[in-house]
């Protein structure tokens, strides 16, 4: 593994891998079964191309993905949200979509704020 200059190789297959990994420990019985060979493979490539310790923070935008998929699920929301569904209509009580963008905008920004500050720091620009 090579720990010295982080990648953007690195920095965007970490949450990629992560994710993939995560969906195949807790889908295990369902999906995760077909899913996990794939997050293997993906994680032994980022080790061996892109994956040293740097670039792993990645793994923090990563992180926020999931709240902004929340969000955009609940983007109606906050009320009662209705959508046809087959001969009716189907409705839910969507949240506000606001804490979990706020959420997942945060950790994409941080984790993307600290791969730069790394990337210029192996560079030797440390302002």
């Amino acid at each position: 593994m090579n720990d010295h200059k982080p990648t953007w190789f690195g920095f965007f297959a970490w949450p990629i891998v992560a994710v993939a990994l995560v969906a195949g420990i807790l889908g295990m019985l369902t999906i995760g079964i077909y899913v996990l060979p794939f997050a293997l493979l993906g994680l032994h490539v980022v080790l061996k191309w892109g994956g040293n310790r740097r670039s792993s923070v990645g793994i923090i935008s990563g992180a926020g993905l999931p709240f902004l998929f929340v969000a955009y699920l609940n983007r109606n929301g906050p009320r009662s949200v209705c959508h046809p569904y087959g001969n009716g209509e189907e409705c839910a009580i969507e949240k506000g979509p606001w804490l979990y963008s706020i959420m997942g905008i945060a950790l994409v920004v941080t984790g993307v704020v600290l791969f730069v500050r790394m990337r210029r720091k192996s560079n030797g620009v440390d302002s």
